[in-house]
């Protein structure tokens, strides 16, 4: 992070660095991890749909 009026770059705390590494966490889980995850579960459903005969879910 830099300071706006003299350009010079600020020093950063341990925890503020761990609470980025944290979100960028989250991120890849909600952008990545999850859709995979809900993907799976939706298959499942279709699959036990299909098996009493129903149509998958739209």
């Amino acid at each position: 992070m830099k300071d706006t009026s003299t350009g010079q770059i600020l020093p950063v705390e341990p925890e503020e660095a761990e609470w980025n590494l944290d979100v960028l966490e989250e991120l890849f889980d909600f952008f990545y991890v999850q859709p995979e995850k809900a993907r799976q579960r939706r298959a499942a459903l279709d699959a036990k749909l299909a098996a009493a005969g129903k149509p998958p879910m739209k």
